[in-house]
């Protein structure tokens, strides 16, 4: 194994070991590192701070403490609270669902598209029969001549390309343009 392959491997088995450790002692009790407090920017409160008695840090209440606090308000101008500590409010029971008919209403159908005659078609090109076989002469390695004397050059298999540009067959010594 190359060094650093290995080097890679005792740095991720290292981080590993000392977040183990980190979780570990954060389960046991141990205070994790201080977090500094964001920057909040000062304004003049509408209402005079408390008194420095009750502005020390205050714990969490347990139990009947707890439920004999009153429900939280918002104060008249609605920026705090109205009464510090407060409790939560009980969560409302949602009103019981009244049976009401439903009523679906059908989707109107589109119109239907106006009818528009199609026009008429053009005249189609008149179809050409293949010509009738003609019969091949003087034929050789490269090709043959047909009975007006055109050269018809060897294909691929049995098709020729005629001067014209159509396509022949030829079967033996008879020759087919389509």
């Amino acid at each position: 194994m190359s060094y650093q392959k290995t080097a890679l491997i005792l740095a991720a088995v290292l981080g590993l070991l000392a977040c183990g450790y980190a979780w570990a002692a954060a389960g046991q009790g141990a205070d994790p590192a201080p977090v500094p407090a964001p920057a909040v920017a000062v304004t003049a409160p509408s209402t005079p701070p408390p008194p420095a008695s009750t502005a020390a840090p205050q714990r969490p209440l347990e139990g009947q403490a707890y439920a004999s606090l009153p429900f939280c308000t918002l104060s008249a101008d609605g920026k705090h609270l109205a009464r510090q500590p407060c409790r939560t409010a009980p969560p409302q029971r949602p009103m019981p669902r009244r049976p009401v008919p439903q009523i679906v209403e059908p989707m109107p159908s589109p119109a239907a598209p106006p009818r528009v005659a199609m026009p008429p078609l053009p005249p189609s090109a008149p179809l050409r029969a293949p010509s009738p076989p003609q019969p091949l002469g003087n034929c050789g390695a490269g090709g043959c001549y047909d009975a007006g004397g055109a050269w018809q050059g060897n294909g691929v298999g049995n098709t020729t390309v005629a001067p014209n540009g159509k396509l022949c067959q030829r079967n033996g010594i008879w020759l087919q343009c389509l």
